[in-house]
């Protein structure tokens, strides 16, 4: 079988001549009965399909999020959700296209949750406000809600005693501060800003 590229309205459609095995979680490897791969690239996604004397045998749909890596200079693991397969190409040049089809598909913006539901003005505005000293410090002089929040941790003290600790958007560090007079074990403070680094 010949490799060879088409060039499809919506994307391109490589033809590669390989072998494949399939890895299990007990370090065994099965041969495919498989002579070839397809990978088509649509918009966001790419569809790659195995198949033996031009029969399709399997397909899959790989994301930005689908696990894979090199291994040795002709080979390429590729991770679905409940099977991993080594593909091994003809030659080197096969390998670089596949992973130049990919490495597009990581350039997709992987989208988290968080910026599926907020507009990029308003998450910027969010962290900018509270990214000036001035509004953390504003927030450390309010008594009443500092001290509820060292009052509510102290009181709680059993929840804190020998854990370990994430204060996510930590700010100040003051929440943090409070966790460890709780009696943490370990307390990691996680802050966006750029001021971050001063404190």
């Amino acid at each position: 079988m010949l490799s060879g590229e088409v060039t499809l309205e919506n994307g391109t459609h490589t033809v590669y001549s390989v072998t494949v095995s399939e890895l299990n979680d007990n370090n065994g490897v099965t041969a495919l009965d498989i002579q070839g791969m397809s990978i088509t690239s649509i918009k966001d996604k790419v569809v790659l399909t195995f198949f033996n004397k031009g029969t399709e045998v399997e397909q899959f749909t790989i994301t930005h999020s689908t696990e894979h890596c090199s291994c040795g200079k002709l080979s390429w693991i590729i991770r679905f959700q409940d099977k991993t397969f080594m593909v091994r190409f003809a030659n080197e040049k096969s390998v670089q296209e596949c992973k130049d089809v990919l490495s597009e598909l990581q350039k997709i913006e992987k989208r988290s949750k968080f910026r599926e539901r907020t507009e990029e003005s308003s998450a910027t505005q969010y962290f900018q406000f509270y990214g000036y000293l001035s509004q953390q410090q504003n927030m450390l002089q309010d008594y009443v809600r500092t001290s509820t929040f060292q009052r509510a941790i102290l009181d709680n003290h059993g929840d804190f005693q020998g854990k370990v600790v994430l204060d996510v958007g930590a700010g100040s560090g003051i929440l943090s501060f409070f966790a460890v007079q709780a009696g943490a074990k370990h307390v990691y403070a996680v802050e966006a800003a750029t001021w971050r680094t001063i404190a």
